[in-house]
């Protein structure tokens, strides 16, 4: 699309990924605020549960299902949210938006790999989900982020063994 133009071709999907506190927000805002610059039709957009009060409530209780033996379902609760957002994503884009995503699909993966379970698993559920134009991994060192402010807490979860 040219610089200028209000031309109507697919918008782009953008997704920054990265530890907590690296700019994934405050990077996300800027892109958007210099495409609008540019008049090109840009938003942020978040999803995984991001923009819905009870995703939180529901990983949770996942998470204390999976504690006490009874569920092994944390990875199908992000899949849900993106799913549901997948048909208003793909509107948008086809209209010419150009979506800024900060965390996708991706956060989910990793975070579930990283408590044991077989990363093939982690990523089926994520078939067929919009495949990013570029995904931008904004890189800061642990110590660097944890200077910012507060990271989520992972240390209550720690213990937990999948199977």
């Amino acid at each position: 699309m040219e610089s200028g133009s209000y031309d109507r071709q697919r918008g782009a999907l953008i997704v920054l990924e990265g530890l907590d506190r690296c700019g994934k927000t405050s990077q996300s805002s800027r892109l958007v605020s210099h495409s609008r610059e540019k008049r090109i039709f840009c938003r942020i957009m978040k999803v995984s549960g991001q923009n819905r009060q009870c995703w939180g409530d529901d990983i949770c209780l996942s998470f204390q299902q999976i504690t006490a033996g009874r569920s092994n379902n944390s990875t199908a609760f992000q899949c849900q949210s993106l799913g549901e957002e997948v048909l208003l994503m793909e509107s948008k884009l086809k209209s010419g938006t150009t979506l800024v995503v900060d965390c996708y699909s991706y956060s989910g993966v990793a975070f579930s790999a990283a408590k044991g379970l077989d990363i093939e698993w982690c990523k089926a559920p994520e078939i067929g989900l919009l495949a990013p134009d570029p995904v931008v991994y904004l890189d800061i060192p642990p110590e660097k982020a944890a200077e910012r402010g507060e990271i989520m807490d992972m240390s209550d979860m720690s213990s937990l063994s999948f199977k």
